[in-house]
């Protein structure tokens, strides 16, 4: 043990959706023999010149190791929506009080264990009798704890007068569904909100009262355009104004006074609007491949007791700008060819893909090399032979394969693609080296 060094140091991140991941550190070797989730247990067997194993980090009441065999276990239950990764630093000791240590970065992998929760058990509001179809009701809001696909809320109107009202199933906004003509009384729709995939979707319900008031619709805060407003807006550019929203109230003094309200559609806080001025404008960089639109829902609310309240629908386009290159879907391409066969078979196929959208994903291909012994197509991307190969000749091609995206300006990226000649027995062998024979002179020719 003397030729070991004291105090060897290693850390490794454990991507814990793998089913196996090995650490090496010197003298210390891990193995990780099963999948942390929220509920499963977990464990990590290391191997060594052994003595003795300590566990420090951030264990807590959650792993233990054993001093001798150094495998760790959970000790408790995970729950990623209270802690979704630890850092754990194992020491080995030998006996002749040499030591080792590896980090050990552990990332809690989530399951759907947490029902989406409505932020309002139920809604009251009220509107105008004489709604226009597309009028907003309501906002519903739920929240999920969990992540990814097992945090996607999908909205449904569950029960009521589904004539009059409608939901968008994404955003959770209700909104009236036709032109309403002196509607009096009250409704109830009940809405819910399912999360995760297949079989696992959790759900909540809340209820929306809805009653129709009586009132001179002149009396309302009216925008300076009517129907919904569709606005594109270039992805990458820096946050800044869009547009000023303008209303106006009938009313005289402070009634007459005029606020602006998100209603609906700016949960992520993409967006500001000022309340006074009714300044709207980006207040983070939007990107077309995170996400390509926006529905906002915008309140203009006067200054009564209480108060009246009109509400304008935008939508936001965000659109494209070429500034993503294509991708191969591998790193290389290997294939092989026959020699001496016919020209025009087709030896393999590059696929590379774009995240942009429109004419700035669409991909034409290339070949920068050996273009005079093979073609590409340049849509699909295959590559064909242009004539017959002799391996004694040459028996290996790199080619060079471009792909370029119809952007402007365009944005390109390449890749090796090596073709093997493959031999067939189109030598003759012979049994000696040397051959021997007599010729006599004054011989015809081809006698």
């Amino acid at each position: 043990m003397a030729a070991i060094n004291h105090n060897q140091k290693s850390s490794k991140l454990l991507n814990c959706t793998q089913s196996r991941i090995f650490i090496i550190a010197f003298f210390l070797r891990m193995e990780m023999n099963f999948m942390f989730s929220d509920l499963s247990l977990a464990h990590l067997t290391f191997y060594l010149l052994i003595s003795r194993y300590q566990l420090d980090g951030e264990v807590g009441n959650k792993f233990t190791i054993h001093p001798l065999t150094g495998e760790i276990v959970t000790a408790g239950r995970l729950d990623r929506e209270e802690q979704s990764s630890y850092q754990l630093v194992v020491t080995v000791t030998d006996t002749g009080e040499i030591t080792a240590s590896a980090t050990v970065f552990v990332t809690v992998t989530d399951i759907n264990d947490n029902q989406p929760q409505f932020e309002i058990p139920s809604y009251l509001v009220t509107i105008p009798e004489n709604a226009m179809a597309g009028t907003l009701v309501t906002v519903t809001r739920a929240v999920d704890l969990d992540e990814g696909l097992n945090a996607e809320n999908y909205y449904s109107i569950e029960s009521g007068d589904t004539s009059l009202f409608a939901i968008d199933h994404t955003s959770g906004t209700v909104t009236v569904s036709q032109n309403l003509s002196d509607q009096t009384g009250e409704f109830i729709i009940q809405v819910g909100v399912s999360s995760g995939p297949g079989s696992e979707v959790m759900y909540d319900l809340t209820t929306v009262h809805v009653t129709f008031q009586f009132t001179v619709q002149a009396n309302y805060p009216s925008f300076s355009v009517s129907g919904r407003t569709q606005i594109s807006l270039v992805e990458n550019q820096p946050p800044g104004e869009i547009q000023i929203i303008n209303a106006n109230s009938p009313k005289v003094g402070t009634s007459g006074d005029i606020t602006f309200h998100f209603a609906g559609g700016n949960e992520a806080n993409f967006f500001s609007l000022n309340s006074q001025t009714g300044n709207l404008a980006t207040q983070l960089t939007l990107d077309h491949e995170v996400q390509q639109s926006f529905h906002l829902w915008i309140e203009a609310r006067d200054g009564d007791t209480p108060p009246l309240s009109s509400f304008i629908d935008i939508i936001i386009d965000v659109v494209d700008q070429n500034d993503n290159a294509p991708v191969f879907e591998e790193e290389s391409y290997h294939s092989n060819v026959t020699e001496g066969g016919s020209s025009g078979q087709e030896v393999i196929q590059v696929t590379a893909v774009d995240l942009d959208s429109g004419s700035n994903s669409r991909i034409r291909y290339s070949l920068s090399t050996h273009a005079d012994a093979f073609n590409i197509d340049i849509d699909s991307g295959t590559i064909t032979t242009r004539r017959e190969f002799d391996r004694e000749m040459i028996s290996r091609y790199e080619l060079v394969v471009e792909a370029e995206d119809y952007g402007s300006p365009a944005q390109a990226t390449s890749v090796v693609v090596t073709i093997d000649v493959d031999d067939v027995n189109d030598n003759p062998m012979y049994t000696t080296e040397n051959f021997e024979g007599i010729v006599e002179e004054n011989v015809a020719p081809e006698q």
